[in-house]
């Protein structure tokens, strides 16, 4: 489910969701602004029952088009990163690292949320779910059924992400609750590119960049 991850949110105050095409228009709106963003985050597996299978934490860093990094840090350390052409996925403890093509991976994924350049309505079916407590929920299907998950769930709190929920096609569901999130920082571009570490086992082949 890691590789899914990725992610939206709102910089700005939102206004009273009054429907679907509301729903849809905050999210256009914020990501027409959206440049860079930089988070904490909390990361907690659910199974079928909603009880917790795992529970991890780390860092996000994002810059659109195309480029983010997960960096897990706790219980066990694991990078991922989008170059804008490759996803790498590394396990130090195991000093592997696997390699695939973007755009076979992340197409009408949540990551296309916050990376990608094609409108939300064409990868995506916006529903409204409203106010719950503080949280206002917005669910989104994907278009094309073969993908790895069913839905998201995209919470907002005082005009920011709080949480996103990705429902898999097993049941699971990846509750992500995000924290100290900064909109449009500056951020080195060299976080979102990635080098094998020396004696690392890579599997795939990673397409060059410009």
């Amino acid at each position: 489910m890691k590789k899914l991850l990725m992610t939206v949110l709102l910089s700005v105050a939102l206004p009273a969701f009054a429907d679907d095409a509301a729903a849809l228009k905050a999210l256009q709106d914020f990501t027409r602004d959206l440049k860079t963003l930089q988070a904490e985050f909390t990361q907690t597996v659910l199974n079928d029952a909603l009880e917790t299978v795992r529970e991890s934490s780390g860092t996000f860093l994002l810059q659109r088009p195309g480029r983010f990094r997960w960096n897990y840090e706790a219980p066990f350390e694991q990078v991922i990163v989008g170059d804008g052409s490759n996803l790498w996925t590394y396990d130090p403890e195991l000093e592997q690292a696997t390699v695939k093509p973007m755009a076979e991976t992340l197409a009408s994924s949540p990551a296309s949320l916050l990376t990608g350049t094609r409108p939300i309505e064409e990868e995506f079916i916006v529903r409204e779910l409203g106010p719950a407590g503080e949280l206002y929920w917005i669910e989104l299907v994907p278009r094309i059924r073969d993908t790895d998950f069913e839905r998201v769930r995209v919470a907002l709190s005082n005009g920011r992400l709080d949480t996103m929920e990705l429902q898999d096609n097993l049941g699971q569901t990846t509750r992500i609750r995000f924290r100290d999130m900064k909109i449009n920082p500056s951020i080195a571009a060299d976080a979102f590119r990635f080098t094998p570490p020396e004696g690392a086992d890579v599997i795939g082949e990673a397409t060059p960049l410009e």
